[in-house]
């Protein structure tokens, strides 16, 4: 999946590691994963144990006007966190 960096040294992540896989499936909210150590589905993934260290993912789906998922704009911290109401919303 391509990407827009911003802090970190990576562009792209295979589609079967990409949290924002996830993130497409559901296009009418935003997917938010608090802690990638404690997700059975990510906590073993490399971009979780190794570099760049990813403890938070937040994703908000890029959908057409015909309801088809395109592609996400995401968020990622090497610390826990959960987004406030109005994060959430930005995003």
């Amino acid at each position: 999946m391509g990407k827009s960096p911003v802090g970190l040294e990576t562009s792209e992540t295979p589609r079967e590691l990409a949290f924002c896989a996830h993130a497409v499936l559901q296009p009418d909210e935003v997917f938010e994963v608090q802690d990638a150590h404690l997700e059975p589905r990510f906590s073993g993934r490399s971009l979780v144990t190794g570099e760049p260290g990813i403890r938070f993912d937040a994703g908000a789906p890029l959908v057409t006007v015909d309801g088809l998922p395109i592609g996400t704009v995401c968020v990622i911290d090497r610390e826990p966190r959960a987004l406030s109401a109005s994060e959430r919303k930005a995003l």
